[in-house]
């Protein structure tokens, strides 16, 4: 899954794809080596200040609806990354105008199988998966507040309440027939320890989720994986250990799970070819 924001604030690439021009090269690009390509307006960053749906749409407006609107269906899987229903009902049924053979993931970081999004999938007639995210949030208009509600039980009870959490949520999707992956979401509602914690404890996580559903992984460049802590994410030579430490963690899933379907969320093909070489080397 590759991963471009079209957001002045992301934590990855910040206004990096400011026009249209940029835009259209990086989805070019990535079409190249991508199974899937997630398109996120907002940036859910703890140091963000939410958007508003007029905002955040304007943004696709702006840099996406153009190139659907100028470019034949190349028939792939779109990912939309936002917590607003709204706004992605409105980006999947562009989508779907211009670019019929194209799939569709509502990447929902909201962690909330709420009456708003039951009545949607009750309602809509658009065909799509759905992404089932960990965020201990109180509510979806409070996704962007995730860090105010950090588990505050230790390691181990976190990953039992995650496991809690999943096994809860997978049940309400089973009854309404939609198509679903899930995603611990680094990052979201838990400390750097607990990150780390998980990340070293992911085999124990994975053997939870029942083996047809299929795990989104993202841990592209996260500020956890800073070691030490102090190390500043956007130098550059800092930026490669980075992409070193996510292509090791990427091939221990690679290894420990070879028949489970994994979307490796991230932002550049090279750190998925290391981590491929490294699964094939210690395989």
């Amino acid at each position: 899954m590759g991963v471009i924001n079209l957001t002045p604030d992301s934590f990855s690439n910040s206004n990096k794809f400011s026009d249209y021009e940029s835009f259209s090269n990086a989805f070019e690009k990535m079409l190249v080596w991508a199974d899937v390509i997630d398109l996120g307006a907002e940036s859910t960053a703890p140091f963000n200040k939410p958007v508003s749906e007029e905002e955040e749409l304007k943004r696709f407006k702006k840099l996406f609806f153009p190139y659907l609107e100028q470019n034949k269906d190349p028939a792939i899987t779109l990912s939309i990354d936002t917590y607003k229903i709204s706004v992605f009902e409105s980006v999947a049924l562009e989508v779907n105008k211009h670019w019929p053979k194209t799939k569709i993931i509502f990447n929902d970081v909201s962690g909330k199988i709420d009456d708003e999004l039951l009545a949607f999938f009750k309602k809509t007639n658009l065909d799509f998966s759905y992404v089932f995210s960990h965020n201990n949030c109180p509510s979806r208009s409070q996704t962007n507040e995730h860090m105010n509600y950090v588990c505050k039980k230790n390691e181990m009870e976190l990953l039992r309440e995650m496991s809690e959490f999943f096994v809860d949520g997978i049940n309400k999707l089973r009854e309404t027939k939609i198509p679903f992956y899930v995603d611990p979401c680094f990052g979201f509602s838990k400390t750097r320890e607990q990150n780390q914690y998980l990340l070293k404890k992911f085999s124990t996580f994975m053997l939870q989720i029942p083996p047809d559903i299929g795990c989104v992984y993202g841990i592209s460049r996260k500020s956890f994986l800073r070691f030490p802590v102090d190390m500043d994410p956007n130098d550059s030579e800092n930026q490669i250990v980075l992409d070193q430490v996510q292509a090791y963690y990427m091939a221990k899933v690679m290894k420990n799970f070879p028949n489970k379907e994994v979307l490796f969320r991230i932002h550049n093909e090279s750190v998925f070819k290391a981590a491929s070489i490294i699964n094939e080397i210690y395989s």
